[in-house]
């Protein structure tokens, strides 16, 4: 099983601190997780797609996970055959509601 991502993102963000997010495949099952840690005064909605591909170029989405929760823990049966990545888009609000920023991140490619 792969190590998650850890990525303490750059400067210019505002309201991220940390975001983690991976997706492991195991007996037609995919397990795609993701946790924000946000700084304080900010809060968060979350978007998280398992994603497939024949060629690791074009991807497809095979569900979308949406929440305003900081970490998403789901599973979705898959067929073999596919690469398969989690991709998760953050919208992160300042106290007044307004966006703030917005960051997409992929993880690793995984065949199944």
């Amino acid at each position: 099983m792969d190590t998650p991502p850890e990525e303490p993102l750059a400067p210019e963000y505002v309201g991220i601190s940390t975001l983690i997010y991976n997706c492991t495949v195991s007996s037609g099952t995919a397990t795609c997780t993701t946790s924000v840690h946000l700084k304080n005064g900010y809060t968060a909605y979350t978007s998280m797609r398992l994603q497939k591909s024949v060629d690791k170029s074009n991807w497809s989405n095979v569900i979308i996970w949406m929440s305003y929760s900081t970490t998403l823990n789901k599973t979705k049966s898959v067929s073999s055959g596919y690469y398969y990545r989690t991709q998760v888009t953050v919208r992160v609000y300042d106290s007044n509601h307004n966006l703030v920023e917005t960051v997409t991140k992929s993880s690793g490619a995984i065949y199944y």
